[in-house]
């Protein structure tokens, strides 16, 4: 057997081997002495944790650096025991097979009869380093390669850190590798870490909070989390952080990075009484090396903006308890519907691959005929059969203009003040639209501006004409029909025996019937208004 030296880290160093049988392997050899000088060195951090911990806690201040050491300790160990990193490279591989079989993803391959703990083999990779560009560009022939592999990257990350909880800690630039065929390889199993189902849905909502600047919900989620005691104030950490973190999805490169959000969050965390527990540490580790990759290969790369897709997919389409109250919240805060929110969550969602739009209908279901009793949910879809009608008049009234122009040729001019679509209700004495009761509009507003419902019937509208004709044009075959009729049959069964939507939709279909009669007789009748006078 013959090895050549091809890199190395601090506790191995790696080579390639040539087997008998002509195979070339990646040897992964450890160091001498590597496990006596680990264990020399976290004893030397732990004495200093210690030390530090009490001095911090002299301050009023709970924070236990030696649980972080011990952390640190926990995950080093396990990456010095190379029986553990096979095992994690092959749950990686069996875990996240969706990227593998989509050829996104490579995931060497482990030969467990040549491996100990002390000697790892697995399969040699030939590839490019995914921050060598231009190297990459030539490799794969493909000029848009490294933005596409640091999209994976990033859309892999998220899967693995808030879908299934088991994720690569460690994804630096020395641990992955482009291939010649454009998939990422993933190098180094050494660094695994896990996170449990509410400290993901923790992290989803944390990401939507700040995404809104809803810094309200995000200090009452630091307290739930366990970052903040239950007897805090929270109202000085609301303002702090407000004041510190930047508008997420409009905010510069500059601002947004992780290392600078980090840095603002670590201000507000360090003036107030903060307690950060060892799995967000490695999270934001995570993200910002993530993040150093992705903005070597892409200078105005913003990780937040780019996960956020997935992330509203996520809130619109999970069943968890925990995220649909953050919705539920963000959709209806003060009860009142927030339709800006509502387009921009949906439009954002609908770029994701995880995106269902039957599941979102599903969950909005359950949204609205929540608590069926509660005054709180009764003033809720009182606005929402109210705003709701604003824009179906609305648009009914703009759809009777245009039918005209396109049948007559004519342009017809705007509608007196009391025949206005929105705001039918107007009185004639004064013009001063009456704004229907429940509804979100408010009197003062631009006379000219649509019901704030509108956009979001619209972009709905858009978005199920679109589904349909995606959907008929997959339909080749018997067993494509019946398919598409279980996803949407009982979905629609469901919207027409669920009493609150039954309710609600008479209650619409009533309203608008009324104003349109009532438009139509006024409409009847100001000839002969205008020949009395």
């Amino acid at each position: 057997t013959t090895t050549t030296t091809s890199g190395a880290a601090a506790a191995a160093a790696a080579d390639a081997a040539r087997l008998p049988a002509e195979r070339i392997v990646a040897l992964k050899v450890q160091r001498p002495n590597c496990e006596e000088i680990i264990a020399l060195d976290l004893f030397i951090l732990r004495w200093w944790a210690k030390r530090w911990t009490a001095a911090i806690k002299l301050l009023g201040r709970d924070i236990d650096l030696v649980s972080v050491i011990d952390d640190f300790g926990r995950i080093i160990y396990r990456e010095i025991d190379y029986v553990a990193e096979a095992a994690n490279a092959k749950r990686f591989k069996e875990l996240y097979a969706d990227f593998v079989e989509a050829h996104l993803v490579k995931v060497p391959e482990i030969y467990d009869d040549l491996t100990t703990n002390e000697v790892l083999t697995m399969e040699w990779v030939d590839g490019t380093r995914l921050v060598d560009g231009d190297a990459l560009k030539a490799a794969t022939g493909d000029r848009e390669a490294p933005a596409r592999l640091v999209d994976t990257l990033v859309q892999c990350s998220l899967k693995q850190m808030l879908d299934l909880g088991y994720f690569h800690a460690d994804p630096h630039a020395g641990n992955l590798l482009a291939t010649r065929d454009g998939r990422l390889c993933y190098l180094d199993f050494g660094m695994m870490s896990y996170l449990d189902e509410t400290q993901r849905l923790s992290i989803i909502e944390a990401v939507v909070h700040l995404v809104n600047r809803d810094f309200d919900a995000l200090a009452d989620l630091y307290v739930r989390m366990g970052f903040i005691k239950q007897n805090v104030d929270v109202a000085p950490i609301v303002d702090g952080l407000a004041s510190a973190l930047p508008d997420v999805l409009d905010a510069s490169v500059a601002e947004l990075n992780v290392k600078n959000v980090v840095s603002k969050l670590g201000d507000v965390m360090y003036t107030f009484p903060f307690t950060l527990p060892p799995f967000y540490v490695a999270i934001i580790r995570c993200l910002g090396v993530l993040e150093g990759v992705a903005i070597q290969v892409d200078p105005g790369f913003r990780i937040v903006s780019d996960a956020y897709p997935y992330i509203a997919s996520r809130l619109l389409t999970d069943d968890a308890p925990e995220l649909k109250t953050a919705l539920r919240r963000l959709l209806f805060k003060d009860d009142v519907p927030q339709w800006q929110r509502f387009d921009a969550l949906l439009e954002r969602a609908s770029t994701s691959a995880e995106y269902d739009a039957a599941r979102v209908v599903d969950v909005l279901v359950d949204l609205v005929a929540y608590d069926d009793a509660a005054s709180s949910s009764k003033k809720v879809r009182d606005r929402l059969v109210a705003d709701v009608v604003d824009a179906l008049d609305y648009l009914g009234v703009d759809a009777a203009r245009r039918l005209v122009k396109l049948a007559l040729g004519v342009d017809l001019p705007p509608p007196p003040p009391f025949l206005a679509a929105f705001g039918s209700a107007s009185s004639p004495a004064s013009g001063t639209a009456v704004v229907p009761r429940g509804s979100s509009h408010h009197a003062d507003d631009d006379a000219g501006r649509a019901p704030p419902a509108t956009s979001t019937l619209l972009k709905a509208g858009q978005v199920l004409q679109e589904r349909s004709a995606a959907a008929l044009a997959t339909l080749d075959s018997a067993t494509a029909a019946v398919d598409s009729l279980r996803t949407y049959v009982p979905l629609a069964r469901r919207a027409a025996t669920e009493p609150t939507l039954r309710r609600m939709g008479a209650e619409i279909t009533a309203a608008v019937t009324e104003r349109a009669a009532s438009r139509a007789i006024r409409l009847a009748l100001l000839p002969l208004s205008g020949a009395s006078t």
